[in-house]
C-alpha cells in the first residue's frame, strides 16, 4: 500500500527509527530531505556538488544523520557527503573513484586506476581503514554493501596474490569467486575462497 507520495522524486533511505531521507540532485546541487516516520516534513538541506553527479548510495544512521554518496563520472571523483540529525553539513569530501557504496557511517570507494582494481574503505573522519588493490582492469558501474560481510568478485582469470591479500588483510566472513557467461546476466557458479596456497 502507498503511505506517502513525494512528488519530487529521489533516492530513499530509512534509518532505525523510521525516520525517511529523499535525496535528488538538480545541476550542481544535492538536496536531502527528512521526514518524520509519519511523513511530516522535519528539515532539508542544500549543498553544491561536482556537475554531473548522480546518486550512488544514501543511508541513515541511528543518530538520525544521513550519508550520501555521488559519482561524478567524467570528472573520475566521488562525493561522499554527511549531514547531521539537523540537516547541517557535518563534512564533505570529494576523491578519485568510479563507484561508492556507504556500510554503517563508512564509505567505501573503488575505481580502476591503469588496469588495477582498487577498492578504499574510509572511516566517518575521512581517514583510510583500508585499501585492497585487484589486478585486472575493471568496468566499475555500482557497488553495494553486504551486512554479511560477505564478498563476490569475478571475471577472467584472478590473481592469486590479490586474493591472498584480502585474506590476509582481515577476511571477510564469506569470500567467493563468481562466474558466469553472458547469457546468465549475472553468475551461475560460485566457489568458496578460504586460502590461497603459494605456488
Amino acid at each position: 500500500r502507498t503511505v506517502a507520495q513525494l512528488a519530487r522524486g529521489g533516492e530513499l533511505a530509512v534509518d532505525a527509527a523510521g525516520n525517511v531521507f529523499v535525496a535528488r540532485v538538480a545541476g550542481p546541487t544535492l538536496t536531502v530531505d527528512k521526514y518524520d516516520p509519519s511523513f511530516s516534513p522535519r528539515c532539508r538541506v542544500t549543498q553544491p556538488v561536482l556537475a554531473g553527479s548522480t546518486i550512488k548510495a544514501i543511508a541513515g544512521d541511528p543518530s538520525g544523520a544521513v550519508m550520501v554518496g555521488l559519482a561524478a563520472l567524467p570528472d573520475g571523483r566521488v562525493t561522499v557527503a554527511r549531514f547531521t540529525a539537523g540537516c547541517a553539513l557535518a563534512s564533505q569530501r570529494w576523491v578519485s573513484g568510479e563507484a561508492v557504496a556507504i556500510d554503517g557511517d563508512q564509505p567505501i570507494v573503488a575505481w580502476n586506476d591503469r588496469g588495477t582494481l582498487q577498492i578504499t574503505r574510509f572511516a566517518a573522519t575521512g581517514a583510510i581503514v583500508w585499501t585492497q588493490a585487484f589486478a585486472g582492469s575493471a568496468a566499475i558501474t555500482a557497488m553495494t554493501v553486504d551486512p554479511s560481510h560477505q564478498v563476490l568478485f569475478g571475471g577472467e582469470a584472478v590473481n592469486a596474490d590479490s586474493a591472498r591479500s584480502v585474506l590476509a588483510g582481515g577476511a571477510p566472513a564469506r569470500l567467493l569467486h563468481v562466474y558466469g557467461p553472458t547469457e546468465t546476466t549475472t553468475f551461475a557458479t560460485f566457489h568458496p575462497v578460504d586460502e590461497v596456497p603459494e605456488t
